[in-house]
């Protein structure tokens, strides 16, 4: 395009080109890496982005959710990542077994549990038995333990008793 300028009392001609430059490419955000397996803690997401700001640089997630990350460059542009976690499992597995049971003297007793998890499933047995011994009359306790895949613990009391047979009143 030729364009002119006065310069004192004379114009000057200039061939010049002129080009219309939009910056219209958004900028790039990168997540980094968190943790994917199952867990029991809460879970810090981070990002970086090439170009501009964030609306954070870190997220810490005390729960399972949604986030999103929103990027936005000096000349307007946005860009958008969204993280979502669904491997926080703070719940403790729960153990199913009958409590307060009598066994009777020298028999062969044995108490079975099992143990369930909703959200990360089990880690340890989820149903087992164990034997009980019966050789003394009393009250005792067994401990039943169950781990479910995030790291959560049960620790479940069970008290039992051995008592003698009764075999009714001698006349």
């Amino acid at each position: 395009q030729l364009i002119y300028v006065l310069f004192g009392d004379a114009y000057v001609s200039f061939n010049v080109s002129i080009t219309d430059s939009i910056d219209d490419v958004p900028p790039v955000i990168t997540i980094g890496e968190y943790e994917k397996e199952w867990t029991n803690q809460y879970i810090n997401v981070c990002a970086t982005v090439d170009g501009g700001s964030l609306n954070e640089s870190c997220h810490l997630f005390t729960e399972n959710g949604t986030f999103v990350f929103e990027a936005v460059d000096e000349n307007g542009n946005t860009a958008y990542e969204t993280v979502s976690i669904s491997n926080i499992d703070k719940i403790a597995p729960v153990v199913h077994v009958e409590k307060y049971l009598k066994f009777i003297k020298n028999s062969s007793a044995s108490i079975t549990y099992s143990a369930s998890d909703s959200l990360s499933g089990m880690a340890s047995e989820s149903s087992a038995s164990i034997v009980i011994d019966t050789s003394k009359v009393g009250e005792y306790r067994v401990y039943i333990s169950a781990t479910d895949n995030a790291g959560n613990i049960t620790i479940e009391e069970v008290p039992y008793k051995v008592i003698y047979q009764f075999t009714g009143f001698l006349q």
